[in-house]
């Protein structure tokens, strides 16, 4: 009978685990961006223009596990009056939500999937 056996082995697995770890830190957070940047692509697409203030508001940020991609409402305040809507000034009329961001959303699903799974995929080839 043949035996093959392998000595030392437990600093071997725990190499490759830390490499393992650091290569699913790097996709997730490339997986992040790439989606980010397409999102806030889409956004940008959808966000209605008046002075074009709204629209230039839009930001990406990254991090850790999490991407955020919306109006910065420090520039533009009254975006969740846009996307939401609102009365006008005096308590008029209802003026109906855009539900840009909400639009934007659905229509990247999508796309952010494809983006992780392309991703993903380099760890399989």
């Amino acid at each position: 009978m043949i035996s093959i056996k392998i000595k030392n082995i437990d600093p071997l697995i725990k190499k490759l685990d830390e490499a393992a770890n650091a290569r699913m830190e790097l996709l997730i957070r490339r997986s992040l961006e790439d989606s980010s940047v397409a999102v806030l692509g889409n956004l940008n697409a959808n966000t209605p223009v008046d002075t074009g203030r709204l629209k230039s508001s839009n930001r990406k940020r990254v991090a850790g596990d999490e991407a955020l991609i919306g109006p910065d409402e420090g520039i533009a305040h009254y975006a969740k009056w846009v996307e939401h809507g609102h009365h006008t000034r005096g308590g008029g009329s209802w003026v109906p939500g855009q539900r840009y961001i909400m639009r934007t959303e659905l229509e990247s699903h999508a796309e952010v999937l494809s983006i992780f799974n392309r991703n993903f995929k380099s760890l399989f080839t």
